[in-house]
């Protein structure tokens, strides 16, 4: 969220506490013209109905940290609110930790928040904008334990492109001790890298390595450019973002961009090279074509690897 647009936001959220009982806020409300975002804090209909996804995803996680009197957002919801590449595959609620205390009783939670109790030292937790959150070391190992070595892997691959070590990550992952699902964590510690360029890179590195493909090199030159994945020396797979083809994002017209991919993707072709290329959205319906289609591809130019085995 750019901080122009982040700000003005902001001065629209009310927060219940602060209103005296002569507010016509309180009508505003009562009348529908207002979304709640958490038990005190409430946005103007017509300034949410204007986000993206992801922006309410942040104000929603902003406004529960607010609220919160002593739990801390944790896990996606923190990311979120560090910038840190969240691409959930399940359900994304606004999860938050409750490092005193016992959870709250079922009626007294508030609705698509997950609450879960650990045990946290002053270095865990940090300020931003003026909510409490998880660390970004922890965040990352979080989102790995709990929801997966895809969703762990671009966490982790952030952070190394945000400047962390895998030493740091290793030395937070001893810090935590033995926890459920920490060993998903390691995995995605070992397996992280710097040289990721996006989060859908990220996720299709991920799902090759869950697949076990043999020889993912990432962000390979090849003939004075650099290509996302090579694969085995064969096989070549490009991730496409939207904005790549948007005709403004990166200043250069739509047809332009697409006449120099197709140069581009002819160019490897006649080097010899499988091109492959998947856009996020195709990453996200159907993850497993991605493996097949690389599988199949290097069925026929590489017989003399062994027969796959994602087992």
């Amino acid at each position: 969220m750019k901080a122009s647009s982040f700000q003005s936001v902001l001065c629209s959220l009310v927060n219940l506490r602060t209103l005296s009982h002569a507010d016509s806020t309180w009508a505003a409300i009562a009348d529908g013209r207002f979304v709640q975002l958490a038990p005190s804090w409430f946005i103007p209909e017509s300034v949410f109905a204007t986000l993206t996804w992801y922006q309410r995803r942040w104000l929603t996680a902003y406004a529960i940290g607010k609220n919160a009197r002593t739990a801390v957002l944790a896990s996606r919801s923190a990311a979120r609110m560090w910038g840190m590449w969240v691409v959930p595959l399940t359900h994304e609620t606004t999860e938050v930790i409750v490092p005193h205390g016992k959870i709250p009783a079922h009626r007294n939670r508030t609705p698509d928040v997950t609450y879960r109790f650990s045990v946290l030292g002053p270095e865990d937790i940090e300020l931003r904008h003026g909510v409490r959150l998880t660390s970004r070391l922890r965040t990352a190992l979080d989102i790995a334990r709990l929801h997966g070595f895809v969703e762990g892997l671009v966490a982790c691959d952030w952070l190394l492109a945000q400047g962390f070590t895998q030493d740091q990550l290793t030395r937070e992952i001893r810090r935590m001790g033995r926890r459920k699902g920490i060993a998903i964590a390691r995995s995605c510690v070992k397996e992280a890298s710097a040289w990721s360029e996006s989060p859908y890179e990220s996720v299709a590195r991920a799902l090759l390595i869950e697949a076990k493909v043999p020889e993912v090199k990432l962000q390979v030159p090849i003939d004075g450019k650099r290509v996302d994945f090579l694969i085995a020396d064969v096989v070549v797979v490009e991730i496409d973002g939207d904005v790549k083809y948007d005709g403004t994002t990166f200043n250069v017209p739509t047809e332009a961009v697409l006449i120099a991919e197709r140069k581009r993707e002819k160019a490897l072709t006649n080097l010899g090279f499988a091109v492959l290329r998947y856009s996020p959205a195709d990453l996200h319906r159907a993850p497993q074509k991605l493996i097949d289609d690389v599988m199949r591809e290097l069925s026929a130019r590489r017989p003399d690897l062994p027969p796959h085995s994602s087992n």
